[in-house]
């Protein structure tokens, strides 16, 4: 996206940065603009008069450009990088800090999420839908804590300002495909080692990545409990997940089969992610719960709706809001 640098400033530069998840902006630069007044496809210039506000996307105040301009070139700092969680065991880590609770607050009802930047959750369609059909925001409130087991006074609550379905979503051969919505919050979260975003994948999640799955279950009135289980191997083997014995060939390049556990069959809720550490050092979210697994002798492995193919999708949504 070129936008020209007419009226901006870095107070825009820092709500472009923090609306991506960074803290703050590194640098801001003006590009000379090299094409032509006749070949100014794409520019865009900020609104006349134009006053920030968090709770409105970048694109709600940029205009199409009618001149020739210089453009905006901005670098974020990276003071709380994505996936970062402080380079702990996963299991000893008492809590996880991009797994939040979207919470119904007309039905009580709940849906465990993932916090992919600082006002916007990463979350299962097919959850929220059950809950709300009209994917009404003013119904949600996202709730983050400070500790495993929560209560009134280190809860940190947000209000929904968007509620926005993938495209191509669709529920076939009884469970759901592109299986997510992207929830805009009316304020950003301040991170901290409590509260944290989690990286979108770049490649396959493979088996010798150490991954977890996590969480949040409704315990009494304004308290929760974060539970979560870590995978040692955290793929089944595709031919076997999609044998007689299991999916009978219908299992999808667009599902992630694991082995499930007792903690998936009782705790986990639709829509728990997919946790998985990458080769540099940071968590990345690669699936979402869309089939709790069975436990015992006769039990079906747990399905996992896949990111990856999803992130593009996810990355134009939060870059342009819409």
């Amino acid at each position: 996206m070129k936008v020209c640098s007419n009226e901006w400033s870095e107070t825009w530069s820092n709500f472009v940065c923090q609306s991506l998840g960074f803290t703050e902006t590194k640098t801001t630069n003006f590009r000379p603009n090299e094409n032509s007044t006749e070949n100014l496809v794409g520019y865009l210039k900020l609104k006349e008069n134009s006053t920030l506000n968090n709770s409105k996307s970048l694109t709600e105040y940029l205009e199409v450009a009618s001149t020739s301009c210089e453009t905006v070139e901005i670098k974020c700092s990276s003071k709380h990088l994505c996936g970062d969680f402080g380079g702990k065991d996963p299991l000893s880590m008492e809590i996880w800090p991009s797994v939040v609770y979207l919470h119904n607050t007309k039905t009580h009802k709940s849906c465990t999420s993932s916090l992919v930047k600082r006002n916007w959750i990463l979350s299962s369609y097919s959850c929220v839908h059950s809950n709300d059909e009209s994917l009404s925001p003013e119904q949600w409130e996202a709730i983050s804590s400070k500790s495993r087991v929560s209560n009134e006074q280190n809860l940190t609550k947000k209000s929904v300002s968007r509620i926005i379905s993938h495209p191509g979503v669709k529920f076939q051969k009884l469970r759901y495909f592109n299986d997510s919505v992207l929830v805009e919050l009316s304020t950003p979260y301040d991170l901290s080692e409590e509260v944290n975003t989690i990286c979108l994948p770049e490649k396959v999640v493979d088996n010798k990545q150490p991954c977890v799955t996590a969480s949040w279950s409704y315990e009494s009135p304004g308290v929760f409990k974060q539970f979560s289980r870590y995978l040692s191997e955290p793929l089944m083997q595709t031919d076997l997940c999609n044998s007689t014995q299991h999916f009978n060939g219908f299992l999808t390049e667009q599902e992630i089969c694991v082995a499930s556990g007792e903690m998936e069959a009782s705790n986990m809720e639709i829509g728990s992610p997919l946790m998985c550490l990458a080769e540099n050092g940071l968590w990345q979210v690669q699936g979402m719960l869309s089939y709790r697994g069975g436990y015992g002798r006769s039990s079906k492995p747990s399905l996992y709706n896949a990111i990856l193919e999803s992130v593009p999708w996810i990355e134009n949504t939060i870059a342009f809001g819409v």
